[in-house]
């Protein structure tokens, strides 16, 4: 037969030989961009996506905002974002369904206000120094001055100039 040569390995005094997650304190790192990290603050509460787990909804708290930004990618020089930490709080059941490393998106809940009246933002005009949409009445298309509240990258809010279920047009 064949000798068998072995593979001494040598390891040094508080050398890690294997690593085990603590899955009771998961932590996602993340980023915010430096334009809104003004809306954000420590103790909000996170809603967690992984795309890989498509109808689990994961939640957390934000734990932690970087002071300073961090600068972007080399070929967007102005974009800044500020590192961000999120520490997952659902039971170790759900965690653990939860492969180490993954990719997840992240949407940090900075206002909860139910029954407000949202349009998509690509639904507002400005027109003479007012914000107006295109509403369709009865086959017809009208002009109406609204009044706008708290916006984001999708919808914005209309406190007024609009009633529950009017139709707005999009595109033009």
């Amino acid at each position: 037969g064949l000798p068998v040569t072995g593979f001494a390995h040598s390891t040094h005094y508080t050398q890690d030989l294997i690593r085990i997650a603590d899955r009771s304190e998961l932590t996602i790192a993340g980023k915010v961009s430096d334009r809104l990290v003004h809306k954000v603050s420590e103790g909000m509460p996170v809603e967690v996506y992984v795309p890989t787990l498509p109808n689990q909804l994961y939640h957390g708290t934000l734990t932690w905002i970087a002071p300073i930004p961090s600068a972007g990618a080399w070929y967007l020089p102005n974009d800044k974002h500020h590192r961000v930490q999120i520490m997952l709080e659902d039971g170790p059941e759900k965690l653990a369904r939860l492969a180490l490393g993954s990719t997840a998106e992240a949407a940090i809940v900075v206002d909860d206000r139910p029954d407000i009246l949202q349009i998509p933002t690509d639904a507002v005009l400005s027109h003479a120094g007012e914000y107006v949409v295109i509403v369709r009445k009865e086959d017809r298309l009208h002009v109406r001055t609204v009044t706008l509240g708290e916006s984001n990258d999708h919808t914005v809010e209309v406190l007024a100039g609009l009633e529950p279920g009017e139709d707005v047009l999009v595109e033009p």
